[in-house]
């Protein structure tokens, strides 16, 4: 009766978008840099690459906030170091946007692609160029980023 009854909740779960809710909840936590809450949703099974929350992954909205501790717990649980969020910009390029040097070093020891282009055309290096982030673009050069 049990394995019946958890197979009910658990399609119940997917039809009223449950499931949904614990990835804009990843989202969210990873935003804000709650590590605790994003190793909770991650232990049960929120999704690391999902689209949510105008369509960032945890891992952008992570990068793009400066949550050092956050990025390395999604790193390390697998996310894709180089996935977009919708709008087509990876961690490494919001990383770069923001100045946090020590998140750009993180993603990029775990294999970003600093060659990436966003859809404007622009790298991570032009980016941290234009905002004057020098010690990213010093990192990005000597990780051979492309430079225009």
């Amino acid at each position: 009766m049990f394995p019946k009854l958890l197979l009910f909740a658990l399609c119940i779960g997917v039809l009223c978008g449950c499931a949904s809710k614990m990835d804009e909840e990843l989202v969210v936590a990873a935003g804000t840099g709650n590590a605790q809450q994003v190793k909770f949703l991650i232990e049960r099974s929120a999704d690391i690459e999902a689209h949510a929350i105008d369509d960032w992954t945890p891992l952008t909205a992570a990068a793009s906030a400066g949550h050092f501790e956050v990025v390395k717990i999604l790193l390390e649980a697998k996310a894709d170091v180089n996935a977009p969020e919708g709008g087509g910009n990876t961690a490494l390029f919001w990383a770069a946007f923001h100045g946090h040097v020590e998140v750009v070093r993180l993603l990029l020891m775990h294999g970003a692609d600093a060659s990436k282009k966003a859809k404007n055309g622009q790298l991570p290096i032009d980016v941290a160029r234009e905002r004057k982030h020098d010690q990213i673009v010093l990192l990005l050069q000597a990780n051979n980023a492309l430079d225009k």
